[in-house]
């Protein structure tokens, strides 16, 4: 087989589909790791404390 330039181009070509595919991957990967991260520091978090409308300068509500 004789190695051409319009072949190392075509094998250019694959690699550069390859390498952009695995950035796709790994950028998928990384934000599925951001979020499970995200989730377990919610979990882990003390529950927040309830605060009174009042306090937002909201009135309390009336019923229906």
């Amino acid at each position: 087989m004789q190695i051409t330039v319009e072949y190392l181009k075509a094998e250019i070509g694959k690699m550069e589909k390859q390498r952009d595919h695995a950035h796709d991957v790994a950028v998928a990967a990384q934000a599925a790791i951001d979020v499970l991260i995200h989730m377990i520091g919610r979990l882990e978090a003390p529950e927040p404390e309830a605060i009174p409308l009042s306090d937002l300068g909201l009135p309390d509500p009336t019923p229906i």
